[in-house]
């Protein structure tokens, strides 16, 4: 018989400071464990920045944990979002020698991951590590050059191998790449243009709707 923690499962969809202040500790804690090891969390300065970024979270709840949690946020140019953080609940492993993923919070990250690929809910922008996860998960590649419009960044270098690029965080040079699928309003349809970026014959995952 599977267990009570197994069972009881929903899934919030939050749009407001409002609604996500009563999650935003454990989200935040969840967030700064998940990412200690990958170079620290950098997509907001603090709890506060993060609870007020436009956009919306996406958690999974059992019980009264909070085990998965994705937050996108809105970009110019796309009609869908962009995913800047994800994170599982975690748990001290001994052997590691660092927080793990346990195995309720392992499946419910690994199925809003999935769901973000079927649906084409999201692209991201990511680094080494997170990369290796999505590329298991069948996650594809959007072409670098595609880098400037998407994060409206300057980008130092292109990587010859069409995927990865280097732009500065925080003012770090940090290598970067773009994973998921892009729907780009006519606003960015007019961006590619002006990049010298041809607006025919886009990657499978790169779309342009009104």
């Amino acid at each position: 018989m599977r267990s009570r923690e197994f069972l009881i499962e929903r899934i919030l969809n939050l749009w407001t400071p409002e609604e996500r202040q009563p999650y935003a500790k454990q989200v935040w804690d969840m967030l700064l464990r998940s990412y200690k090891h990958k170079g620290g969390f950098k997509s907001a300065s603090s709890l506060e920045e993060l609870v007020n970024t436009p956009g919306y979270w996406k958690l999974t709840r059992r019980g009264d944990k909070i085990t998965s949690v994705s937050i996108y946020k809105k970009v110019e140019h796309t009609n869908n979002f962009k995913g800047i953080a994800s994170a599982s609940e975690t748990e001290f492993s001994q052997p590691k020698n660092r927080y793990a993923a346990t195995k309720p919070g392992y499946a419910d990250y690994s199925h809003m991951k999935d769901a973000d690929l079927k649906t084409h809910r999201s692209w991201s922008e990511v680094s080494a590590e997170i990369e290796q996860l999505l590329l298991k998960s069948g996650a594809k590649s959007i072409p670098n050059k595609f880098a400037a419009m998407l994060t409206g960044k300057e980008i130092l270098n292109l990587n010859p191998d069409g995927i990865h690029y280097t732009r500065l965080i925080k003012g770090e040079p940090h290598e970067k790449s773009i994973y998921g699928f892009v729907s780009l309003s006519p606003s960015g349809q007019a961006a590619l243009e002006r990049s010298g970026i041809s607006p025919h014959n886009l990657p499978d995952n790169v779309a342009i709707k009104s």
